[in-house]
């Protein structure tokens, strides 16, 4: 006789048993979250309902202050950052953000319609990556995210 539940040849089965053990499928993982502040709504909606559509959790803000509340409270795994917002601007949040001891290492990434902007997004904001907004940009915002969170660094032989 063979039970089941204990899988033990020649046992009676009882009925109990340990419980089984369950591992996560690979792939699963903690769902990552992202908070987009941007002030302009078309872009703020379109942003969020397409990083969600990919699988993130989105928090959003329409301002500075908003954000970096949000980011303090949340501690996102990624910040989406207009560069231009109502009342200032992303150098303004960059710093707060990077003020903080508990925020500073969360990935920036600048999405402008402001293609002056980039410069400036790194060296004064020094944020992790910049996209110009855009259709074609908006296709690579999830890739762009997922290699600001996971970088690959390859190692160049000394020649």
């Amino acid at each position: 006789m063979f039970c089941p539940l204990t899988q033990t040849p020649g046992a009676q089965c009882s009925g109990t048993a340990r419980p089984p053990v369950f591992f996560p499928a690979k792939g699963i993982m903690k769902k990552r979250t992202v908070l987009i502040i941007d002030d302009d709504l078309l872009w703020h909606r379109l942003i969020g309902r397409f990083l969600a559509d990919t699988g993130y959790k989105i928090y959003t803000a329409a301002t500075c202050a908003d954000g970096v509340k949000l980011a303090a409270l949340h501690k996102p795994d990624c910040i989406v950052l207009d560069f231009h917002l109502t009342d200032g601007d992303a150098v303004c949040v960059c710093s707060a953000i990077k003020a903080d001891a508990e925020l500073k290492k969360i990935p920036v990434i600048i999405f402008s319609s402001d293609p002056g902007a980039e410069p400036i997004a790194y060296t004064q904001c020094q944020a992790d990556n910049f996209l110009l907004k855009g259709v074609e940009a908006l296709q690579e915002l999830s890739a762009t995210i997922e290699k600001t969170l996971h970088p690959i660094f390859s190692v160049q032989p000394d020649l």
